[in-house]
């Protein structure tokens, strides 16, 4: 082969190899692009199944307090205390969900719910330092977890 044969080889070489590259380049750039993308979805999806859970946990705790309030004003009026059935919400779907996330050890531990006003603060409060570790861990502070304290 003469000299023109090798230039014409390597041009057409050279050529293909740009091509290939463009394209993977591309390919890459668009690969990114669509990881990215699920990414920020997936987050969307958490972010979105996270908010749910609270509105679960605060409206379980509600219910279960006002439930238990009954009970109390029932338990005054009656003669018969026998008869009532305190509310107890372990096995609640809201109190179950969230119990995995609470600090306390009492508290993951309780067999026995009573939401009476001191325990439903404790818990609502358990409830507002998991959502701020979710949502604005910038309330989180060395000493101050869950308090969602600005030292500022």
């Amino acid at each position: 082969m003469d000299g023109t044969a090798w230039v014409a080889i390597a041009g057409i070489a050279g050529t293909t190899t740009t091509a290939v590259f463009v394209q993977w380049m591309s390919w890459w750039s668009e690969s990114r692009k669509l990881d990215k993308t699920h990414v920020q979805e997936a987050a969307l999806r958490t972010n979105e199944h996270r908010r749910d859970l609270v509105k679960t946990w605060r409206t379980g705790l509600a219910e279960s307090a006002r439930e238990y309030q009954m009970y109390e004003h029932k338990l005054q009026l009656s003669d018969n205390s026998s008869e009532l059935l305190e509310p107890n919400a372990v096995g609640s779907e809201w109190f179950e969900s969230l119990r995995r996330y609470l600090e306390s050890d009492y508290l993951r531990q309780i067999i026995w719910l009573r939401c009476d006003e001191d325990l439903s603060r404790t818990i609502s409060l358990e409830i507002s330092r998991v959502e701020a570790e979710w949502f604005d861990p910038g309330l989180l502070h060395d000493g101050e977890r869950g308090r969602g304290n600005d030292p500022g």
